[in-house]
């Protein structure tokens, strides 16, 4: 994955195990390509440039027969097709609500998939990274959500943007889960049996 490297990915993974060494929490963190091709957006915007881009040609370059401009729809709106899945094009295309409400299922579907509910004290934490979109989205799970809230993590999710925006997204996320850690351990003290319930390393996800 471009967004993190394994020199990246190792900064995160040692990140994790000392906030875990501090409290009973249990950190996910998962990055993804992209939470969704966007395709109605994306074959819409395809269509209306394909057909503009063609029009113009009628107008500015009449000598072609008039059936060559239809049939260059189609392999322009190909061509657009194929330049909307670039992600800072999609970026542009794809309303920023229509963005951050697919980073949420995906931020769902991943608190799921890899059972961050499951720990024993419901101290799970997810921290999802979208490298196409650019956004980022944490949750925690009830023992620790109560404590936080939503309003709690946005300060930390404009601070791993940042990092993502700035080519350093290992030194943010980094930077997040020490700062999460000395709250982690005031609302869930680690235990004398307190056990790795779930792997430390990124999850890396298309």
């Amino acid at each position: 994955m471009a967004l993190l490297n394994e020199h990246d990915m190792d900064i995160i993974h040692h990140a994790v195990e000392r906030a875990e060494e501090k409290s009973a929490s249990e950190i996910v963190i998962v990055a993804v390509g992209s939470c969704d091709d966007y395709g109605p957006y994306r074959a819409a915007w395809s269509a209306v440039a394909a057909t503009a881009l063609c029009g113009l040609t009628a107008i500015f370059a009449p000598h072609y027969p008039d059936p060559w401009y239809v049939i260059a729809v189609l392999p322009a709106g190909f061509l657009f097709w194929v330049l909307s899945g670039i992600p800072w094009m999609m970026r542009c295309i794809v309303p920023k609500d229509i963005r951050e409400a697919a980073m949420n299922a995906r931020l769902m579907q991943a608190f799921s998939e890899h059972r961050v509910y499951a720990t024993r004290d419901k101290t799970g934490l997810l921290i999802i990274l979208c490298e196409a979109e650019h956004l980022v989205g944490i949750l925690g799970d009830s023992g620790i959500h109560a404590h936080v809230g939503n309003d709690g993590w946005k300060a930390h999710v404009n601070t791993i943007v940042q990092g993502i925006r700035n080519k350093q997204p290992a030194k943010a996320l980094a930077q997040v889960i020490d700062e999460l850690a000395e709250v982690l351990v005031h609302i869930a003290p680690r235990r004398e049996d307190d056990a790795n319930e779930l792997p430390n390393n990124v999850r890396v996800e298309r």
